[in-house]
């Protein structure tokens, strides 16, 4: 019995490698990491997504402005683990601490303490009272797929903001979609900006009616 073979000859597989690697860009996907919470020291995120976990990796920062002059920005890749869908994650902040930024959990979520970075004290100056934006961004690229062990790679994208403090016209804008409403206010040392949630996820139209201005904490949990 004869088997019949059908092999690529060595100029065909050269063509199917190089069309492999001028396509090997899969697209862009926006990762759902939103911000639900912002303190006078602290940040909170959530994996906004209905299964699977997001990596921070290089490439996604999270920003914070004043209209005073502060200007603050952090690697997430600093975070090594994945983040599961629905887990939340913080940057935090350290009455007097001038160290490095690390990562280190953040002990005053309501169920245990929430995976974060801890960054300088001076990291959020003047969160309190002046005009603000805080903004996650940025791109990662990823391997979505194997083809004859040729790695197909997609970018992997966050973009989130969040703007308050008075007057709006001050506000920091670098970028994101967003749309004044001029009602948020600065969180203060008791209270929080939080995004309200629907049905266990959080709110997201783009506009500053998506969020509570101050109330008490709910770090690590939805919006009370």
């Amino acid at each position: 019995m004869q088997v019949s073979r059908t092999l690529l000859n060595p100029s065909a597989s050269l063509c199917l490698i190089l069309c492999l690697l001028s396509t090997g860009c899969q697209g862009t996907r926006t990762r759902n990491l939103k911000i639900t919470e912002v303190g006078r020291r602290v940040v909170e995120m959530v994996n906004d997504e209905p299964s699977g976990s997001i990596t921070m990796g290089g490439g996604y920062r999270l920003l914070f402005q004043t209209s005073t002059g502060t200007t603050s920005a952090v690697d997430l890749g600093l975070h090594t683990a994945p983040i599961p869908a629905g887990g939340y994650f913080a940057v935090w902040s350290q009455s007097g601490y001038s160290g490095p930024i690390v990562a280190e959990a953040f002990a005053g979520g309501q169920q245990g303490a929430v995976p974060g970075i801890k960054v300088p004290s001076s990291f959020f100056s003047d969160s309190d009272v002046a005009a603000c934006e805080v903004r996650l961004t940025g791109s990662r690229s990823v391997v979505s797929q194997l083809i004859l062990v040729i790695p197909l790679f997609s970018t992997h994208r966050i973009d989130d903001v969040v703007r308050f403090g008075q007057p709006p016209g001050d506000r920091p804008v670098t970028g994101g979609s967003w749309t004044d409403a001029g009602t948020l206010n600065n969180p203060s040392g008791s209270t929080s900006l939080a995004r309200f949630f629907n049905a266990g996820r959080p709110t997201d139209t783009d506009h500053e009616s998506d969020w509570r201005d101050q109330g008490p904490t709910s770090w690590g949990v939805p919006t009370q």
